[in-house]
């Protein structure tokens, strides 16, 4: 006589088989994850333990009596990165401004720390390491980005200024920085987009060039256009502003709206 088969059990076999193996694709992953991370870096550390708190727990329970120490290891090496990162900016040519945990670099990027998550953020890129020279790296491919030539200044204050009059029809009053941004990006684009709206026809500009350039417009004094003078004024909310470097006064400012004023003996 054939024994009664137990739905219900060979289920539960089932199930159990399912989750060892999410488990074991769970382990894997999180090995990956810790592969990746610089073993020197105790932030990194630190919070790869924290976000695996519960598989270390299962499957490798030594690391949770260490885990206060490398936490305090993290938090020396916090205390010391301020002046860690200024060396190695310095080192590299760079300028930085700003005070902790926010910063600009060459007045351009900026540098964010955040002390509850131990993670640096530089410009939209988030670190997955805690330390200077992660940070001068990913600030050497994001400068190299936005540079400008400077024989390139001169065609990207005529397409902002073209930018300008396409929204004020030719009059001098004030537009809103992000009204600007957005007609210099419609500006940019060729003929083909509108034509065909793909990926491969569109030609991104972001809001870090945008005001990129318009630093290094500044910084090289290359504010005249038409005898036409750019100028920038300050917003009604921060919310729709640039924060923007102005070096005349050496500091930073939140900027709402730009106007080109005409010259004297300039066109109207």
């Amino acid at each position: 006589m054939r024994p009664e088969i137990n739905g219900t059990a060979l289920e539960r076999a089932a199930s159990a088989v399912e989750d060892m193996e999410k488990r074991q694709a769970y382990l894997k992953r999180a090995v990956a994850s810790f592969k990746k991370v610089v073993k020197t870096d105790p932030c990194a550390i630190h919070r790869w333990i924290k976000a695996n708190k519960e598989l270390v727990e299962h499957e490798a329970p030594t690391l949770l009596k260490i885990a206060g120490e490398v936490e305090a290891l993290c938090r020396e090496a916090m205390l010391r990165f301020e002046a860690d990162l200024r060396e190695a900016l310095t080192a590299a040519g760079y300028s930085i401004s700003g005070q902790w945990p926010n910063y600009y670099v060459e007045h351009i990027v900026p540098v964010v720390i955040d002390e509850d998550k131990f993670l640096i953020t530089v410009g939209e890129e988030r670190l997955s390491s805690f330390t200077s020279d992660a940070v001068v790296a990913g600030l050497r491919v994001q400068l190299r980005k936005l540079a400008i030539e400077p024989d390139r200044l001169k065609e990207f204050l005529r397409e902002l200024y073209e930018a300008y009059k396409r929204l004020t029809g030719g009059k001098s009053e004030s537009v809103a920085v992000w009204a600007l941004y957005r007609e210099v990006v419609i500006g940019k684009q060729p003929r083909a987009l509108w034509r065909d709206a793909t990926t491969k026809n569109f030609r991104p500009f972001t809001g870090a060039e945008f005001r990129a350039h318009i630093t290094a417009a500044l910084k090289a004094n290359e504010t005249i256009i038409s005898s036409h003078q750019l100028r920038l004024l300050p917003p009604i909310s921060k919310s729709e502003s640039l924060f923007i470097y102005q070096p005349a006064e050496n500091r930073f400012a939140h900027v709402g709206r730009i106007q080109f004023i005409p010259l004297s003996g300039g066109e109207a």
